[in-house]
């Protein structure tokens, strides 16, 4: 009898010991995001399926392992999870925006763009919001959709008025669309709030120079390319040096 009291106290202690020693699902995600903000992506896999195993419905755990999958360039595995999380929480709106990050991933343009419209059917939070804008965006961009391309920048920017990406690629947009005043006024605003963003200033000349303003697009060229941009510094050869 006292052997068996010392085996079940013993029994007791080791399961104690392994539940304390356990983490649980939200220290295993925090810990997933912390490898993925230092691109430690095979480790937050790791973390994420840990999580996954304890509770295969948690959504912090299956957007964290899709995106950890697609920064990885694997998107076979991003897909698979992407569809069981759209399973689980066919409304959810940033497991429709990795859906639709993955497609552009895939050169399916169009496909993306409707995805990511239904994402903003889902009224989702502004961060989400911001997202869904500039992904569908992107993908407008690759269809030389110029224009929707601009509303969606523009769109972004009614959210978050200091977006800075959004001034730059919306830019980049009213270029292609042979805007190049706007272009020249998105350049500025982005380097307004970010004057070290060379590409921006390199962006800014190539419109400037549309403008027939070789004097201002020069100049731009020289910040550009003492910011290491390779491209200004052989516009300047091209544009800027007398002959």
């Amino acid at each position: 009898m006292a052997i068996t009291k010392y085996i079940i106290a013993a029994a007791i202690l080791i399961a104690n010991v392994v539940h304390a020693g356990a983490q649980t699902v939200a220290e295993l995600v925090d810990q997933g995001n912390q490898h993925i903000k230092s691109h430690e992506y095979s480790p937050a896999i790791d973390n994420f399926r840990k999580a996954l195993s304890q509770n295969p419905s948690d959504e912090d755990a299956l957007n964290g392992i899709i995106r950890a999958y697609t920064l990885s360039n694997d998107y076979k595995n991003a897909q698979k999870y992407t569809e069981m999380a759209l399973d689980r929480f066919p409304n959810n709106a940033e497991f429709i925006l990795r859906s639709g990050i993955l497609l552009n991933h895939k050169g399916n343009f169009e496909k993306a763009v409707e995805v990511f419209e239904d994402g903003l059917k889902q009224q989702p939070a502004s961060s989400i919001a911001i997202q869904l804008l500039m992904n569908k965006a992107a993908a407008e961009l690759n269809l030389n959709n110029f224009n929707a391309a601009i509303e969606d920048y523009s769109n972004v920017l009614e959210i978050d008025p200091r977006n800075t990406n959004a001034y730059n690629y919306r830019g980049m947009a009213n270029y292609k669309a042979g805007n190049f005043q706007s272009a020249v006024e998105d350049y500025t605003n982005a380097l307004d709030l970010d004057p070290s963003l060379s590409l921006a200033y390199y962006n800014r000349g190539m419109a400037l120079l549309k403008l027939h303003d070789k004097p201002k697009a020069c100049s731009d060229f020289q910040k550009s390319c003492k910011g290491k941009n390779s491209n200004a510094c052989k516009m300047i050869v091209i544009e800027c040096q007398r002959r």
